[in-house]
């Protein structure tokens, strides 16, 4: 009988030993969810922050104020559309001063690439390609 009183006496001593670290245990894991809570709660501000920043950033009538004061753009002219059928196909080789406007709109001018060029050995010949092959209805 003294040994089950031993026994049990032993057992209750290491349960109770258990709970205690266990309590604190759990109250350092609560600490460290609450910590972790405020932290997404201070990311959730910051995000809403950001997303309040990007709308405020993003107006048109402030992208249009920095595009003026940025860019050298320039309102279209009535002049400088023109249909589809009063442009002329260009050829492959044509002279670097043949064509600068057309009914007095200028023609932008191929501007060099640095990626492999397709369909002949000038920049914008896929380009031209393409466009004559659409204009005229032929495949290849």
């Amino acid at each position: 009988m003294r040994g089950l009183v031993v026994f049990a006496t032993v057992v209750v001593v290491g349960a109770a030993y258990g709970l205690y670290e266990l309590k604190y245990e759990v109250e350092h894991l609560e600490d460290r969810l609450r910590s972790l809570n405020g932290g997404i709660a201070d990311s959730r501000d910051a995000i809403e922050v950001l997303r309040v920043e990007w709308s405020y950033l993003n107006r048109p009538e402030y992208l249009q104020e920095l595009a003026t004061q940025y860019l050298d753009y320039q309102p279209i002219a009535a002049t400088q559309v023109a249909e589809i059928d009063r442009l002329p196909f260009r050829p492959f080789d044509r002279d670097e001063n043949e064509l600068d406007s057309i009914d007095g709109v200028p023609v932008p001018r191929d501007k060099p690439s640095r990626a492999p060029l397709i369909g002949g050995d000038q920049p914008g010949a896929a380009a031209r390609m393409v466009a004559y092959h659409l204009a005229t209805g032929e495949r290849r």
